[in-house]
């Protein structure tokens, strides 16, 4: 047998402590034993629980119960089915039985000295042995099992036989429970079951089985039975193992191995076998992974006495053999074609060997920024956070990178976005291109254009001609007196009729003044027919222009729509071309510069502009851009010039054009003025139907009053004075009437004042819907 494989101490300690009495006979006994694994692999075993011969000899895996302990290093370290037989190699104790006692010690391994006191006498005496020298050692008492520890999955189960006193055969009622008065359950106490946990705790284990028996043939005895750890150099043979064993096909890994005592040798292996390709070389071994699966890597340690002992560590071969079914890993798009934020997240399968291969590797981005991934058994979940490349690849628990390694693509928008907003772009240009020519056709129209131009002239027609009724000053069609003037003379002939003379002289008066009112009312109503025509006129116009305006909005509003829908897929587009950054605020296009609206006549000397400088010809042909790589088209400035002010009578409850709006060329714009245009025609409409009608009205009354006294006045002057009298009531509410259209004529022109100029300035921004021209919306889009 080697040397060095006895324990310095013992691995467990028993202590037995009995007090019993029988047939008023007592008794007590205390022991302590020391217990070492056996010199020998012996199946005389007697002990509290019975083993089979081949249940013990089945342990003899090493030559000796010693050499077992060595290999596996400790009690924990047995492998279930293993068995260790262990004799006793110290123990001390006492007992009396009220007629005798007795003190047990040690003498030499596995003998002992028991003295023995009965009465007056005394004696000592050995016990144990034969003594042995150091290489017979299994044929003295080392080679005889006292007690037996078999590995359980659970645990173990200690069996053991009782420690005597061996002043058993000295002292009579030392055995007062031997025999026929064995108590029945005595074997209980002989047997400990430990777990695992104590097992691994073994330095500080202490159990204890304590019970009160009953003898078969009378009495009872009191017994307790304590087992602590022993202190015996479990680690004497030792050894470390580290290093990477787990691994990916065809990768290679360095183990490392540390044995004590030093000096020793080392053997590798790995179950099951085939999995890994193992080349050692003393402490070291280099592995290769061969086959995927699942396993173990040993080593095993020899010390330079013999002694072995081993460690194992986790070892396993994994194998990534595809991403995706081995096609490419589609670009990872940030936003949808609406310009929405998508989820941002990939499921991407992945093929390997063995299963949970997850567990065996670690799943790397190559740029956290842009992505990160996290594995399940069968799948990759990569949710991405910016716009970029990186790789993707498995890295075993050596570092190696394990399978292939492919590229995740995070881009704004995938090609069938692109793709598909580029034929919205398409469609969206060619609504907007229609949308443009309608309203080219709608604001060019030729009676749009006559009602447009004639609007301001006939505005300027209308006042002047209106001021001439009103004001002195000016000629018509023939001597037109104003209204003041007419209301002077009625009432000179008024104050004629009021004096109610007969004579001559005054019947001439009245003659001749009746005949003048006559004759100016008669010139007076052709000019005023004249400002009646010129308000029809203006009228006209501004219904046409009221006709031609709501077909010249309901074109903008189509064309605004159509402009809207190009500038919201060419925003989308920006989006998706934006492929470094994320998407920033978007940045609206500076419209160019546009003139000031103004009459079409083709200027002098008219010299050819260009939008842009000469092409000068470039060194090469640059490579035709692919969709989506383009530069974002730019929106296309507002079809108008800026906002102007136009002053028109904006509330059904105005007329004139003092208060001024903010009006742009757009829906809204055409809108307002819409809403001024249709006001301002029906004040004019008002103006004639009311006062310029009843003014007229007045006149023709007039006359008639006037022609019919000039004829009285010619005839009986009863009957004159009789026609006079009753006409004056009339001509004075004629004067009135005449006053009332002065009244009224003054405010009109008032009020219509500046609507030259704001009508001017109203037909402007029609026109200027013009400015928008196919040719603009082409080169942009």
């Amino acid at each position: 047998m080697a040397g060095g494989q006895t324990p310095d101490g013992p691995v467990f300690n028993i202590t037995v402590e009995q007090n019993g009495s029988s047939d008023g006979e007592t008794m007590v006994k205390n022991v302590k034993a020391g217990y070492w694994p056996c010199a020998i692999w012996n199946s005389g075993y007697f002990g509290g629980e019975s083993f089979s011969d081949q249940s013990v000899m089945g342990a003899q895996t090493t030559a000796t119960p010693e050499g077992l302990l060595a290999r596996r290093g400790s009690i924990a370290g047995m492998k279930p089915g293993e068995v260790l037989l262990f004799y006793v190699r110290e123990k001390s104790g006492t007992g009396n039985e009220g007629h005798c006692s007795a003190t047990l010690s040690t003498i030499g391994d596995g003998v002992f000295s028991c003295t023995v006191v009965s009465g007056d006498d005394k004696g000592t005496y050995t016990a144990g042995g034969p003594v042995t020298e150091p290489g017979r050692r299994a044929f003295g008492p080392a080679g005889n099992a006292n007690a037996i520890i078999k590995r359980t999955a659970e645990g173990a189960i200690l069996t053991f036989s009782e420690p005597n006193l061996e002043a058993e055969g000295y002292c009579d009622f030392f055995g007062l429970f031997d025999g026929e008065n064995t108590p029945e359950a005595l074997p209980e106490v002989f047997t400990f079951k430990l777990t695992n946990d104590e097992l691994k705790n073994w330095s500080t284990l202490q159990k204890v089985n304590d019970r009160t028996l009953p003898g078969p043939l009378g009495g009872s005895l009191h017994i307790r039975a304590v087992l602590t750890s022993g202190v015996f150099d479990e680690k004497k043979a030792d050894v470390t193992l580290g290093g990477c064993s787990e691994l990916s096909t065809g990768e290679q890994g360095q183990v490392n191995a540390t044995g004590k005592p030093e000096g020793g040798s080392y053997r590798f292996w790995s179950e099951p076998q085939g999995m890994l390709m193992i080349e050692s070389e003393g402490p070291s071994a280099t592995l290769t992974g061969s086959r995927p699966g699942r396993g173990t890597l040993y080593v095993e340690y020899t010390t330079p006495d013999g002694s072995r002992t081993e460690a194992s560590k986790p070892a396993s071969v994994v194998g990534i053999w595809s991403y995706n079914g081995g096609n490419a890993i589609p670009p990872v798009p940030l936003y949808d074609v609406n310009g929405n934020k998508l989820s941002g997240k990939l499921t991407v399968p992945y093929s390997s060997e063995p299963e949970e291969a997850q567990e065996l590797v670690d799943f790397v981005s190559g740029n956290p920024s842009v992505f990160t991934v996290v594995a399940s058994a069968e799948n990759l979940d990569i949710e991405v956070s910016k716009t970029g490349k990186a790789t993707l690849e498995a890295r075993d628990n050596c570092g190696n990178t394990a399978g292939p390694t492919v590229e995740v693509e995070v881009v704004n928008c995938d090609d069938e976005t692109i793709a598909r907003l580029e034929n919205q772009r398409q469609a969206a240009t060619e609504n907007l291109l229609i949308a443009t020519r309608e309203l080219q056709k709608t604001a060019g129209s030729s009676e749009f254009e006559k009602a447009r131009d004639d609007l301001v002239a006939s505005t300027i027609d209308l006042l002047a001609k209106t001021g001439l009724t009103i004001i002195s000053g000016g000629k018509t069609t023939g001597a037109v007196k104003t209204a003041a003037e007419m209301a002077d003379v009625a009432a000179g002939l008024s104050d004629m009729l009021a004096s109610g003379s007969h004579e001559e002289v005054y019947v001439n008066g009245v003659k001749a003044a009746a005949g003048k009112i006559w004759g100016e009312a008669a010139s007076t109503l052709i000019g005023l027919g004249e400002v009646a025509a010129a308000a029809d006129r203006f009228y006209e116009n501004i219904a046409e222009i009221k006709l031609h305006e709501e077909a010249l909005k309901s074109a903008l509003e189509s064309y605004e729509k159509a402009l809207t829908a190009v500038e919201d897929v060419v925003r989308r587009q920006q989006i998706c071309k934006r492929d470094k950054t994320q998407p920033q605020q978007k940045e609206e296009p500076k419209a160019d510069p546009t003139p000031e609206p103004s009459d079409p006549k083709p200027p002098v000397d008219p010299k050819p502009k260009t939008d842009t400088p000469p092409a000068q010809k470039p060194p090469a042909e640059p490579p035709a851009p692919k969709p989506g790589d383009e530069d974002p088209p730019i929106s296309p400035p507002p079809p108008a010039s800026p906002p102007r002010q136009v002053g028109l009578p904006y509330s059904p409850q105005e007329c004139g054009c003092d208060k001024t709006k903010s009006i742009s060329v757009n829906s809204e714009g055409f809108s307002t003025l819409q809403v001024g245009v249709k006001n301002i025609g029906d004040c004019v409409e008002n103006f004639n139907k009311t006062s310029v009608n009843a003014y007229a009205n007045t006149l023709r009354e007039l006359s008639a009053l006037a022609d019919s006294l000039k004829v009285a006045a010619d005839g009986d002057p009863e009957i004159f004075r009789v026609q006079s009298t009753k006409a004056k009531p009339r001509l004075d509410s004629l004067i009135k009437q005449t006053q009332s259209y002065d009244e009224a004529g003054k405010t009109f022109l008032k009020e219509f004042e500046k609507c030259p100029e704001s009508v001017t300035t109203g037909m402007e921004v029609l026109k200027s819907a013009q400015t928008v021209t196919v040719d603009s919306i082409t080169t942009k889009y």
